[in-house]
């Protein structure tokens, strides 16, 4: 059957403030442990089904037959293979016309005839993906990181972890040089298993005090960018060695960009200010609104008090649509030079 409780992408994933690389290690290699993966041979309707129960029944390469339930990630995985809308699927399903997803499910596996790289967790399909996927794994980041950088520096705060997705903060212990600002440096770290995004490593921005966070994507803030395909943790060790050395540079443009910021006035006119926000962040005109909210309350009315609230407002969303915002919050900041706010 469709598990959709611990796997349900629609689900905000909260991140824990405080963790470990100790935490994060041990709950990388639980995973690893409760883990198989299978490939499919040339998977068609007559070895790889949606069976009687929502889950996949197939045949793996050593000719054994397997049952699994599947996850909610995993199913929209395979109805984007064969050409079949997930939420369809999923609308059938919960509907109870489970005969009608079989029916789409099956016709069109019906000479797919590819093979299909399958990622299994604690009796569940996670991934359903092709045979060109590298497999780079949450346990095997960590070992890099912890070979790499000089983790004596850093604390995490901010972390998630589980069978599908990777997202980490680490954070200099050291602040960053700007007065009356509790700014602190940092990698933020994010993968996936399961193929739900890329490995990244970017530069980014902590506020302790209410703990914001944001991304840089200009001055190289992207220090490590690479699709599971192609992929080892060797060349991941060799281009996150070979970027680690812009950091330092990095934290002077940044604090550059954020003093400049503090100083640059937005619109004074309510709706000028919130169109500006809502253009560059397709936020609805709730979120907007609560932006402009949280600026009114806490913050200057300063392209450093959009930054800031919009980081703010980005944590009340699911951790997919806050990284989006808080890389948003980024590009506003170091680009501060070349946006018209007023």
């Amino acid at each position: 059957m469709i598990t959709v409780v611990k796997n349900e992408v629609e689900k905000k994933e909260e991140l824990v403030l405080d963790s470990s690389m100790e935490v994060l290690m041990r709950k990388s290699e639980e995973i690893k442990s409760l883990s198989h993966d299978f490939i499919c041979p040339k998977a068609n309707s007559n070895n790889f089904r949606l069976n009687e129960n929502s889950g996949i029944t197939f045949y793996d390469s050593a000719g054994e037959l397997r049952n699994f339930d599947i996850s909610s990630f995993a199913l929209s995985q395979l109805g984007t293979k064969i050409g079949v809308p997930a939420r369809y699927l999923e609308k059938c399903i919960q509907s109870g016309r489970l005969e009608l997803a079989q029916n789409n499910v099956n016709s069109w596996l019906d000479g797919y005839d590819k093979n299909l790289f399958i990622r299994e967790y604690d009796s569940g399909i996670r991934g359903i993906l092709s045979d060109r996927y590298s497999i780079c794994d949450t346990h095997e980041i960590l070992e890099v990181l912890d070979n790499t950088v000089d983790l004596g520096k850093y604390s995490v705060k901010g972390s998630f972890l589980n069978e599908e997705r990777f997202h980490a903060r680490f954070i200099e212990k050291e602040m960053l040089n700007v007065s009356g600002e509790d700014l602190f440096a940092g990698l933020f770290v994010d993968s996936s298993d399961v193929g739900r995004n890329v490995l990244t490593v970017r530069f980014g921005v902590y506020k302790q005090v209410c703990t914001n966070g944001l991304t840089v994507t200009k001055f190289d803030g992207v220090l490590f960018s690479q699709k599971h395909i192609g992929i080892s943790s060797e060349e991941f060790y060799k281009g996150l060695v070979a970027s680690l050395d812009k950091v330092e540079q990095i934290k002077e443009l940044v604090t550059g960009s954020i003093k400049y910021a503090r100083k640059k006035k937005v619109f004074s006119d309510d709706e000028l200010l919130a169109d500006f926000i809502r253009t560059k962040t397709g936020l609805s005109e709730e979120g907007t609104n609560r932006v402009i909210k949280v600026m009114e309350d806490k913050y200057e009315r300063t392209l450093w008090g959009v930054v800031n609230s919009l980081t703010e407002v980005a944590q009340i969303y699911t951790l997919e649509r806050r990284l989006m915002l808080e890389n948003i919050a980024g590009d506003l900041l170091t680009n501060g030079d070349h946006i018209k706010v007023a």
